[in-house]
């Protein structure tokens, strides 16, 4: 089951905490234990995510809905024997409950699910339909027939009731024992008792914990094939299950196992005869075969077989709100980009998510949705668990085994399917029962895997390997990415994973302000920056008495900023720093922007200024520089100015990387000594 089908299911059900997964025998499995599940007992079912993040992680193969006296469900089952066609009153069954129905998870049977009660279960095995309200459970793929709500049709059960009523279950057993005739020679009885893998171990007696139970199924299968009775003790007798069984306390094994046989083959023999006889009109209902039903349908221009593409009328989309796991910044199941220049504290943003989605704590006043977060470190892992100290010492939220944040210390090759799989089949395994609900790759560089950043192709493969870890987990999936070298108010790189991503978030620093600015929203509006101040903490001493320290995020209280309007003269003025910046602006030892001297910014002033002669511009400039220092646009020391003000980390990195343009980058975005 894919993420898109399990929204096909209705809302309605899915809001029931009735679910549970299931094997390839549809055993019912526990999604919280990955043990088997009882239809009585609540304790071993969980809600719809819980099932499906179960099944995600290897729980079993499908889902399942648990009916019970406390809902007002009933579940019809369809089916018709292989290679059959519909009967008639399958076809009255299918248009007389025109409520919500789905294939099986063989792609052939069909299960419809409707409001109302049936005072009994329903099973006609010669018409191929049953309908159960309480104690059963019905797989569930959401792969759609008929995309109805569940109707409310009590009137039509009942008729279905009245004409199929289930017999008195004494009536199984009013036949008289069968001629004592074999049906079938003992190889293809052996055969048939071992082809289930649970038979075949209780005919082995391996790991066999209730001998007289196991010794009833072997018996009962014997029955089943059409054993004589001579021959189904002979034979029941003769296996590893009694033969190397342990003694009993009145007597021998076999001699047990004797008496037990003749206690209970009257019954099982009179069982295995009805069902026999139900099996020779045709029906055979282990198997789920309602393909061929659909194929009766679209002969009589009935439902359509599953199309490649399916085309939906407007009208039968239905419309569901967004579902967020941080505030109104993340939604759930999508894809995010977090992107910043180096040392930007992106990184800080995102630990501190998952941090609090693992702990359940609000992200900086927005309400979070708890749940599993997997954290791959390519990046900066050794100092992740300091960050990670310093973040519990500021909220005093203990980071204990109760608290599902798990971390991978080395980068996923994402363009690699396999190593894709690997590090999902881990993640699967580590977390066990938890429900995981965020994903963060830190950064995209170090998790990219043998590719170019800048190649759309590469980029798109990037891009489909996040979208199957979302499908698998049914998680948001964070990408932490590096700006561009020359814009950094966009990612690096390929504009494929800008398009892509469900929200986009640029990470700014100004000193020791951090700010989070949204930056794109697919399907909501644009959140407004948040501002956070990066501390100190310190969290211990060294060896040598030194402290040492990490940082944490502490969000400021909200500033307005006010803006700043410049004159048409002061507006070219700024314009003409910008240009001499760039041509002969003044860089620290360690690559960053210093400023200009007031003579380039004069000489290139002049160039773009409209006075008339050189008096005029000389005029113009001088009060240009006293107004830009005096707004807080510019600030000026030993005839060198440099910005100041809103957004000046921002102006000088976009300086810096004019500087660092057409040399090489390392795969961390930091500058490399440009070749020869």
């Amino acid at each position: 089951m894919t993420v898109a089908t399990r929204k096909n299911i209705p809302e309605e059900l899915r809001s029931y905490s009735q679910w549970i997964c299931h094997d390839t025998d549809k055993r019912p499995i526990n999604p919280h234990t990955g043990r088997f599940a009882d239809v009585s007992d609540p304790t071993t079912w969980g809600t719809f995510d819980q099932a499906c993040a179960a099944h995600d992680a290897g729980r079993g193969v499908g889902i399942g809905f648990v009916f019970t006296e406390n809902d007002p469900l009933t579940g019809i089952d369809l089916d018709v024997p292989e290679c059959g066609t519909a009967t008639p009153l399958q076809e009255q069954v299918f248009a007389a409950f025109p409520s919500y129905a789905e294939r099986s998870p063989s792609g052939r049977g069909v299960h419809i699910i409707v409001k109302g009660r049936v005072p009994a279960a329903i099973k006609d095995s010669a018409q191929g339909i049953e309908a159960y309200s309480t104690r059963r459970y019905f797989t569930f793929t959401g792969d759609v027939v008929r995309k109805e709500r569940p109707l409310e049709m009590q009137e039509a059960l009942d008729a279905l009731y009245a004409r199929l009523r289930p017999p008195d279950p004494a009536s199984f057993y009013t036949h008289e024992t069968p001629d004592d005739v074999s049906l079938v020679c003992d190889a293809e009885a052996v055969a048939f008792v071992r082809k289930s893998e649970a038979n075949r171990r209780n005919w082995d007696g391996e790991g066999v914990a209730d001998q007289s139970k196991a010794f009833g199924a072997v018996v009962g299968a014997l029955a089943l094939v059409g054993c004589s009775r001579e021959q189904a003790k002979r034979l029941a007798l003769s296996s590893p299950l009694v033969v190397n069984g342990p003694p009993h306390s009145s007597g021998t094994r076999p001699e047990k196992s004797a008496r037990d046989f003749d206690r209970i083959w009257p019954a099982l023999a009179r069982r295995g005869a009805v069902e026999r006889q139900e099996r020779a009109l045709g029906v055979d209902h282990g198997r789920q075969v309602a393909q061929t039903l659909l194929t009766g349908w679209n002969e009589r221009g009935g439902a359509a077989q599953r199309p490649r593409f399916r085309v939906q009328h407007v009208s039968d989309i239905e419309a569901r709100e967004p579902d967020f796991i941080v505030g109104d910044l993340i939604e759930a199941r999508s894809c995010v980009v977090v992107f910043g220049a180096p040392g930007s504290g992106k990184s800080f943003v995102t630990l501190d998510v998952a941090a609090c989605v693992a702990s359940g704590r609000e992200f900086h006043g927005k309400e979070v949705q708890q749940g599993c977060a997997v954290y791959v470190a390519g990046e900066g892992g050794a100092g992740i668990k300091r960050r990670l100290q310093a973040w519990s010492k500021h909220t005093g939220e203990e980071l204990d085994k109760s608290k599902p944040l798990f971390v991978i210390q080395s980068p996923i090759e994402m363009l690699n399917a396999s190593d894709v799989k690997a590090a999902c089949d881990a993640i699967a395994e580590a977390t066990g029962e938890f429900t995981i609900k965020i994903i963060v790759l830190d950064t995209l560089a170090r998790n990219f895997g043998d590719g170019d950043e800048n190649s759309t192709g590469d980029m798109n493969r990037f891009v489909m390997a996040v979208g199957r870890m979302i499908e698998r987990f049914g998680c948001t999936v964070v990408v932490v990415h590096h700006s561009g070298h020359g814009d950094n108010s966009r990612g690096r790189g390929s504009s494929a994973l800008r398009a892509a991503a469900d929200a986009e978030f640029r990470v700014e620093k100004d000193n020791s302000t951090v700010t989070l600015v949204h930056t794109k929203a697919k399907d909501a509006p644009e959140s407004e920056p948040i501002r956070f101040s990066l501390e100190s903490i310190e969290l211990g001493t060294r060896k040598n008495g030194a402290p040492f320290t990490s940082a944490v995020l502490i969000e400021r209280e909200e500033q307005v900023t006010r803006a700043i309007k410049l004159t048409r003269s002061q507006q070219r003025a700024m314009k003409a720093f910008e240009d001499a910046a760039k041509e002969h602006g003044q860089f620290a030892d360690d690559g960053s922007f210093v400023g200009v001297h007031r003579d380039d910014w004069r000489t290139a002033f002049y160039r773009i200024a409209t006075q008339d002669n050189d008096d005029s511009k000389s005029k113009a400039f001088r009060r240009a520089c006293t107004d830009l220092v005096e707004k807080g646009e510019l600030d000026v020391a030993d005839d060198v100015f440099r910005y100041v003000g809103s957004f000046a980390w921002v102006k000088n990195q976009a300086v810096t990387a004019t500087r660092t343009a057409g040399q090489d980058t390392d795969i961390t975005g930091h500058v490399q000594m440009a070749r020869p």
